[in-house]
């Protein structure tokens, strides 16, 4: 049951004794400061994995991710840690956009590929909450390509006229 799924996942978030979810909470925390050290710009994309860990892996973190850190576990946390304030509103306009007008056009045309295209985004951007999807290269190479798709696909049936 997929109520029952979306209940067990939540309810997973925040239980303390999975060390997974522990260590996601505290490289949250700790970007959280990174984020506040760097609020504008950020500390530069691609910067995450080694800034993060020579300047601010908390000792809390080391103890249940011992290794190298390659992102924040989430999306926005890991935009706003590279490219700051700026760059996590370009990229939250960006998506946030792809979410309207897809919705839109889904409302307005009943078109099934908008209703595909807003899936596809909405899952993306829900993903992104607990993991870094926009740095998946192969997923995100299909998120673009399908968008394209789609944005042909627009083009030209408003040519066309169906």
């Amino acid at each position: 049951n997929l109520s029952v799924n979306i209940e067990n996942k939540i309810s997973t978030l925040t239980e303390f004794k999975d060390t997974s979810i522990k260590g996601h909470y505290y490289i949250g925390l700790d970007t959280i400061n990174m984020i506040e050290d760097h609020p504008i710009l950020g500390i530069g994309l691609g910067q995450f994995k080694s800034v993060y860990n020579k300047k601010y892996k908390s000792e809390q973190t080391v103890k249940v991710e011992p290794g190298n850190v390659f992102h924040a576990h989430n999306n926005t946390l890991t935009i706003l840690a590279e490219t700051g304030i700026i760059g996590v509103i370009v990229f939250w306009y960006m998506f946030g956009s792809f979410l309207f007008y897809s919705c839109k056009e889904w409302r307005r045309s009943k078109d099934y590929s908008a209703l595909i295209l807003f899936s596809i985004t909405l899952t993306l951007m829900l993903q992104g909450i607990t993991d870094n999807s926009f740095g998946l290269r192969p997923v995100m190479m299909i998120y673009f390509a399908i968008l394209g798709i789609y944005l042909v696909y627009n083009k030209d049936m408003k040519i066309s006229g169906d």
